[in-house]
């Protein structure tokens, strides 16, 4: 059995998912993190091993402050970076989070179930239009959508 791993983790693992390919937009990582937890982790058993991210409906659908906090965390770590083009942010792993998360796999300290989940979210919509996975989150999770300033 694993101990509880911290949610951060998860974070890292996103960005290290699918060969380290970075994520474009604060949208996209959060809505990303929030499929990972409502989908995969009803699928796998994760949900007991990840310390979870609290969503709430906000302007553009689910938000956590927590993600938000773990950004600027990690950056302060060294592990992520995140740099602004044409007024987008972009996420990444810096050369010491890449080794940080190797180092973790190699130990066993993450589950392959875990990494098999992300792997999954990232490559279905890291690639994909905002606006896709926005469109495809209010659909499936309206819930999350009392506050939007948008509608879809």
């Amino acid at each position: 059995m694993f101990p509880k791993i911290p949610r951060q983790v998860l974070l890292l693992l996103l960005l290290y998912a699918k060969n380290n390919e970075e994520v474009v937009g604060r949208s996209k990582l959060q809505k990303m993190l929030f499929l990972i937890q409502k989908e995969e982790f009803k699928r796998e058993p994760l949900s007991g091993v990840v310390e979870r991210y609290n969503f709430h409906p906000h302007f553009f659908g689910p938000f956590s402050d927590e993600v938000t906090d773990d950004i600027e965390f990690l950056r302060s770590l060294g592990l992520i970076e995140v740099k602004t083009l044409r007024g987008v942010e972009v996420f990444y792993l810096t050369e010491k989070g890449l080794k940080k998360m190797c180092d973790l796999i190699e130990e066993g300290k993450i589950p392959y179930f875990m990494l098999d989940a992300t792997e999954r979210v990232k490559k279905k919509w890291n690639r994909k239009p905002t606006e896709e996975l926005t469109k495809y989150v209010y659909k499936h999770y309206p819930e999350y959508t009392t506050r939007s300033r948008i509608r879809i």
